[in-house]
């Protein structure tokens, strides 16, 4: 600073003068600066710092429906106030939460994200069929199952009596599914008809009841067929069955021949049956289709007897023949 008495004294040299003058400038740009940050300081607005994690991790993380990276995520300079907090990954359902900040709040959100199931109406043949999951039981077919998350599945579905199938599903969304599982019988079918009416049927040496019969439930491997009828002789017939396997037969049964005895009085008669020569009484004729027969019977000296006899299948008949003398006393 300088005094009017400077000049009376003593003169002043110019250059000091100008080193006060520099030196009265950076004081009042110092003064100017420190004013302006304080200023700045003043009025810088309040923040709040924000971290967000979730399982599983990757998710994307909105603040107020603005995208602002994935978990784990740190917001250091959030503004104070209510925001709303969204966290979003596919497959699994959206999780939100609203938190009020305060100024220089430090606050730690997680996230537990449930993932998203589809639906699946699993239904199968036959029905009340047991269905499971890794060991999981989800109940009976048909059944809706709501509890799968979006994904591809492995569903294990058995029955007594049935071959255990195992099928994939995948579900994409929430559009339901339907599946329909044929289950393969663990034994054979078989299905015997016969043209003898009336036939009993027995497999494996139990009794099925009477021809056409279908049985199912056999155990796979050699199985023993056996027809019988009245008349016919017995039938027996093997075949190999596989599991799963269906079959049709058809079995011919044999008549059991009849049997014909053919005697006369007197004695030594021509027999002749349906016109042929049999020889002479008594004639025992086997083997005999069953049928309709035509016996006559001649001798000399006699009237001929003739009568028609029918032979049912296994009959065993005996006929006798009297003739008549026709000779004059």
């Amino acid at each position: 600073m300088i005094f009017p008495g400077d000049f009376a004294m003593n003169r002043i040299p110019h250059s000091a003068l100008r080193s006060r003058a520099r030196h009265a400038a950076h004081l009042a740009l110092g003064l100017l600066l420190a004013a302006s940050l304080h200023a700045r300081e003043v009025e810088a607005p309040p923040v709040a710092r924000l971290q967000v994690t979730s399982e599983p991790s990757k998710a994307t993380v909105l603040i107020d429906r603005q995208m602002r990276g994935e978990t784990p995520l740190t917001l250091p300079n959030l503004s104070v106030g209510q925001h709303l907090i969204t966290v979003q990954k596919q497959g699994f359902l959206d999780a939100w939460q609203t938190v009020e900040l305060q100024a220089q709040d430090a606050r730690a959100l997680e996230f537990q994200l449930e993932p998203l199931a589809g639906l699946l109406l699993l239904q199968s043949s036959p029905t009340n069929a047991d269905v499971t999951i890794n060991g999981v039981a989800l109940g009976h077919t048909p059944v809706l199952i709501s509890a799968l998350p979006i994904g591809t599945h492995r569903i294990k579905i058995a029955t007594p009596g049935y071959q255990p199938k195992e099928v994939e599903v995948k579900l994409a969304d929430r559009t339901p599914v339907r599946k329909h599982v044929d289950l393969v019988s663990n034994s054979a079918t078989l299905t015997v008809e016969t043209d003898t009416e009336g036939a009993s049927i027995r497999i494996n040496g139990i009794e099925h009841g009477a021809s056409p019969c279908t049985v199912d439930r056999i155990p796979e491997g050699e199985v023993t067929v056996e027809l019988r009828a009245d008349g016919y002789a017995p039938l027996v017939h093997k075949i190999k069955l596989a599991a799963g396997e269906k079959q049709n037969i058809k079995l011919p049964m044999t008549p059991i021949p009849a049997s014909l005895r053919i005697t006369s009085l007197p004695d030594k008669a021509r027999v002749y049956v349906n016109n042929e020569p049999r020889g002479q009484a008594p004639v025992d004729l086997a083997d005999l289709p069953p049928g309709k027969y035509h016996v006559r019977v001649e001798m000399e000296g006699f009237d001929p007897n003739a009568r028609d006899i029918e032979l049912e299948r296994g009959a065993r008949k005996s006929e006798e023949f009297r003739l008549t003398s026709n000779a004059g006393e």
